[in-house]
């Protein structure tokens, strides 16, 4: 069995980490699937943050000019090089569409065709399973992957809407199963093959 409200809890722990990181001018810059661990085995174990290597802190009206993330959850803004807090929201959107779907919001064979494909595309939520997925987990997501971060929720506004927060609209029915089968070709592919971004990197599309 696995549900949307399966997927809320996790998302919620990993904004409840956004959003404390963020409300001490910390801010994470690497967040993706890989990235949180749980604690145990455990049924209902707490999800913990790890690897902030690549972390900073930022001050308000600031903003980082250097690029650096995991390719398939990078934020538009950071390859425009003016990024900050909102950047991690954006990682934690495309987190929240592969555990609904099993699938990544913005997919190419390159480097450059990802890049491409957050700059210029939107999530396509017309594919199977989503048909099958509530309009309030869509709207989440979508409010999440918004391409301009002034217009994008924060983590703490996140943490308010209807589908994440506890006791919310994250359905408790199964999902279809072919999300679990995505879900497992996603993590054997991820084992094989990573797009990871340096600091000396050329954002060449911008």
């Amino acid at each position: 069995r696995y549900s949307e409200k399966d997927a809320a809890v996790v998302v919620r722990q990993m904004l409840k980490v956004a959003a404390e990181c963020h409300l001490h001018g910390l801010v994470h810059r690497d967040m993706k699937p890989e990235n949180f661990l749980f604690k145990s085995s455990k049924e209902g174990s707490p999800l913990k943050a790890t690897d902030f290597g690549l972390s900073d802190f930022i001050t308000p009206g600031k903003q980082f000019r250097d690029i650096v993330g995991s390719a398939y959850y990078v934020a538009p803004e950071v390859l425009k090089r003016k990024s900050g807090p909102e950047s991690d929201v954006w990682s934690i959107g495309v987190i929240t569409y592969i555990l609904l779907c099993g699938r990544r919001p913005f997919w190419d064979k390159t480097e450059d065709g990802i890049f491409k494909e957050v700059l210029k595309n939107k999530p396509d939520f017309r594919r199977k399973p989503w048909a099958n997925i509530t309009p309030s987990a869509k709207d989440f997501v979508q409010k999440l992957l918004v391409k301009d971060p002034r217009a994008r929720l924060t983590a703490a506004q996140a943490l308010s809407h209807e589908w994440v927060r506890e006791g919310g609209q994250a359905s408790e029915i199964p999902l279809d199963i072919s999300v679990l089968h995505n879900m497992r070709q996603f993590v054997k592919y991820s084992r094989f093959k990573q797009f990871a971004l340096r600091v000396s990197w050329d954002a060449r599309l911008v």
